[in-house]
């Protein structure tokens, strides 16, 4: 309930907001709008068992938030890294059997860990703490210390062709 609350406020600050047309924008607010507009990713799952596919949609679109952001790519990463932490939940369900409840909500933190993976061109696990864990559920530790761990090997392999 808290979750959402919250992301009502958010909705409510950022609609207040006057927001600049998208070509006058910097990457680094156009980053930041398609971080936010995550809580709208609406993918789909193929298979069962299987997940949830962010980058997948019934209509084929290939301009949503995730496609964008991974067409950024590097300059959208510290964003990214700073929404791994985010419980907003977006319009994405991910579901083991789909004739027996195992349904989840994908939540932006999700998201912008596949955005990752997909810039990065591996995936980053293990993924998830299940919620009633005590945590409150979201991204393990491990996952966040792996991401950090390659985004600091590619500046270092940047700086080293400079």
């Amino acid at each position: 309930m808290e979750t959402l609350k919250r992301m009502i406020q958010d909705d409510a600050e950022h609609a207040a907001k006057a927001s600049k047309p998208w070509d006058k924008m910097t990457t680094d607010e156009r980053v930041a709008e398609l971080t936010f507009r995550l809580r709208d990713q609406n993918g789909m799952q193929m298979g069962q068992p299987g997940g949830c596919d962010i980058f997948e949609n019934r209509t084929g679109k290939t301009d949503t938030a995730a496609h964008q952001l991974v067409a950024i790519g590097f300059d959208a990463v510290p964003q990214l890294i700073a929404a791994l932490d985010d419980q907003g939940l977006s319009r994405s369900v991910t579901y083991g059997r789909d004739f027996f409840f195992s349904h989840r909500v994908l939540t932006v933190g999700d998201c912008a860990q596949a955005i990752l993976g997909r810039i990065a061109g591996r995936q980053f696990s293990p993924r998830f703490v299940p919620s009633g864990s005590g945590t409150g559920g979201g991204i393990v530790a491990s996952t966040k210390q792996q991401v950090d761990e390659w985004w600091d090997a590619v500046a270092r392999r940047e700086r080293g062709r400079l």
